[in-house]
């Protein structure tokens, strides 16, 4: 079976956003999960969101949480 992108994306954005994500955040989420699906990337694709899901429900990820960068190492030098 075959899924739309658009699809996925959409299904993604809802549910991410009926665990508490904030509308941008799950979006961005989504995109991270969709495209990565659409890329073959097995690791962090359809098949992980339900976990993540599951930790959002347990309470494991903070919904209202905003992450930031503390240090950033490579090529792109140190904070």
């Amino acid at each position: 079976m075959r899924v739309q992108y658009e699809d996925l994306l959409a299904k993604f954005e809802r549910i991410l956003e009926s665990r508490g994500l904030k509308k941008e955040h799950a979006h961005a989420a989504a995109v991270v999960f969709a495209q990565n699906s659409l890329d073959g990337i097995y690791s962090h694709r359809v098949n992980r969101f339900p976990r993540v899901v599951r930790y959002l429900e347990k309470g494991e990820i903070d919904p209202y949480a905003t992450p930031e960068c503390e240090v950033q190492h490579g090529s792109n030098g140190e904070r």
